[in-house]
């Protein structure tokens, strides 16, 4: 971070840099971290430059986390698909964590939602068949 509370990841985003925001993000980094403004989100550095596959990636994330939260049983056939889809983004997905610190699974976990966190928690321990 830099003085105005600024996230690499906000960087990564506004600076097109995909491959790094989904390392970022792979690794635990907050997809909803608002800088020092209030206003930034690394989302909004994406919309802002224009950078399209990377808002769409952080805007999934975050309908992800809002299923999740609500404990809408979507985030599993959603991130079945994923996983299908690409390894890389469904292990990206379901290690990013919100502003508060929490995964997809914990986030639907404190919310009272364990049956959908069981379910996450299975699809978390299946196998990975893809080398994607």
């Amino acid at each position: 971070t830099n003085n105005n509370n600024v996230f690499p990841l906000h960087y990564a985003a506004k600076f097109n840099h995909i491959e790094i925001v989904y390392s970022l993000l792979k690794h635990g980094a907050m997809f909803d971290v608002v800088s020092s403004t209030g206003r930034n989100m690394p989302m909004d550095c994406a919309k802002d430059a224009n950078n399209i596959d990377i808002a769409n990636l952080l805007e999934q994330i975050a309908n992800l986390f809002e299923k999740a939260k609500s404990g809408s049983f979507e985030v599993v056939r959603e991130l079945e698909t994923i996983r299908s889809n690409s390894l890389n983004k469904f292990l990206t997905i379901t290690n990013v964590r919100n502003s508060e610190g929490r995964t997809l699974l914990q986030t639907a976990i404190c919310n009272d939602n364990k049956e959908l966190g069981t379910l996450l928690a299975k699809l978390l321990q299946e196998p990975q068949t893809l080398s994607r």
